[in-house]
């Protein structure tokens, strides 16, 4: 396996409303991974999700974005924007 020398900023675009296809992603990266969720530049959306029902996740998801269809008159969309740290 290769050694990242350099930051790598991603983003996790789904079209899906359920948490396991968006937060629960998000969440195993955070776990398993080297990541950092980044804030995005965009005003618009519902922050992600923390806590629903009885799911806790990481507090950092509050900067990923959530569009619905009702709200902002587009497809229903997840959207977060992440680092993945380099290898030292």
């Amino acid at each position: 396996m290769f050694k990242k020398k350099k930051n790598i900023i991603c983003l996790y675009f789904s079209n899906s409303i359920f948490i396991e296809e968006n937060e629960e992603i998000i969440q195993y990266l955070i776990s398993n991974g080297n990541i950092k969720v980044l804030p995005t530049d965009s005003f618009l959306g519902y922050p992600g999700f923390t806590k629903i029902k009885y799911k806790k996740f990481h507090r950092s998801l509050k900067y990923c974005k959530r569009f619905y269809p009702h709200s902002h008159n587009v497809q229903t969309t997840f959207l977060c924007k992440f680092l993945i740290k380099a290898e030292n």
